[in-house]
């Protein structure tokens, strides 16, 4: 179940880690630090992008959105660049130059 190698203090925190997520069906959700919440774990860019694109409508309620019903370990730096790439497209397009 571990990795070779690890040792107990780490066996210890994957422990403690593991309470913070559930699978239900083929999805696995983050529950949040006090289990209050219950967030779909975005594993491939694939499904990230499809989330962003699904919810794009300015930064801030973007990551709102987002974080009421997704989590990645970097969703707040993921969304500002994702955003900022987005911005850049639709306004430096080459093809319309």
């Amino acid at each position: 179940m571990y990795e070779a190698g690890c040792s107990l203090k780490e066996k210890r925190q994957i422990r403690r880690d593991a309470k913070k997520f559930t699978l239900k069906g083929n999805c696995m959700y983050y529950l949040g630090e006090n289990g209050d919440s219950m967030r779909r774990v975005i594993l491939t860019e694939k499904e990230k992008v499809e989330v962003l694109t699904e919810v794009h409508a300015g930064v801030k309620k973007m990551l709102g959105k987002i974080n009421q019903c997704f989590y990645w370990k970097a969703i707040t730096k993921d969304v500002h660049e994702w955003a900022s790439d987005q911005f850049v497209e639709v306004v430096f397009d080459p093809d319309e130059l």
